[in-house]
């Protein structure tokens, strides 16, 4: 009954015509479930806390910048704890189209660190489909990542609609024909939630400026410092 009600909450858009800020809220969930290769049930475990958790984001926007980043943090159980690293709650994602300045802003390993992104390679299609009161279509894009067993290819599939004036969506993703209200990461679904337009097109956005300058790769390639023996 509880996810029954969660869906129609996902699927309402409301649209806020006196919002000081243009602002679309995300619901963050998760679609899959994590691959259980644990005899110990740890994975099961993590399995359920993320299928039974999910965390609002807010995406701010003008006509050129937008700021993407949690939009309330959860209290400090451990549970709230594994959800909030799963879905990125410390990370927050600034995007310039007129300087093309695409920062990732992330704490990792104890240390601020702002990261250059590199703009999606979107292919559009003409599949469509209503979310809310908006025509939306799909694209998508890919990326890589590696770790222990290998290289992996993931699929990123957006849903956006050129009905929104914005070349903007959750999670860091940007550059489509219109506004992302829905996006599969991966093992990751972004849902608009909730929509307040405003006439001020000239709000400004907060920029991200602290933390240590790196690549996307350099930042792919970190790794946790070693432990100090006792």
């Amino acid at each position: 009954m509880q996810k029954k009600i969660l869906i129609l909450f996902l699927l309402s858009i409301s649209i806020g015509i006196y919002s000081q800020n243009n602002t679309i809220k995300y619901n963050a969930s998760t679609t899959k479930m994590l691959k259980d290769g644990s005899k110990n049930g740890t994975l099961s475990d993590i399995n359920n806390i993320l299928l039974n958790s999910t965390l609002d984001f807010k995406l701010t926007f003008n006509t050129n910048e937008s700021l993407y980043e949690l939009d309330e943090l959860l209290d400090d159980s451990i549970n709230n704890k594994i959800a909030n690293i799963f879905y990125g709650a410390s990370k927050k994602y600034y995007i310039n189209l007129s300087t093309s300045k695409f920062i990732l802003q992330s704490l990792a390993y104890g240390d601020l660190y702002l990261v250059t992104l590199n703009k999606p390679k979107w292919v559009l299609t003409k599949e469509a489909k209503k979310i809310g009161k908006y025509i939306c279509y799909k694209a998508t894009t890919t990326y890589t990542t590696v770790n222990s067993k290998g290289s992996f290819n993931k699929l990123v599939t957006a849903w956006y609609t050129p009905e929104i004036k914005g070349n903007f969506g959750p999670h860091g993703y940007f550059g489509l024909p219109g506004m992302i209200l829905e996006l599969q990461d991966d093992k990751l679904l972004f849902s608009a939630t909730e929509i307040n337009l405003s006439s001020n097109k000239k709000k400004t956005i907060q920029k991200l400026t602290k933390g240590k300058k790196i690549s996307k790769k350099e930042y792919d390639n970190l790794n946790p410092p070693p432990r100090k023996r006792k």
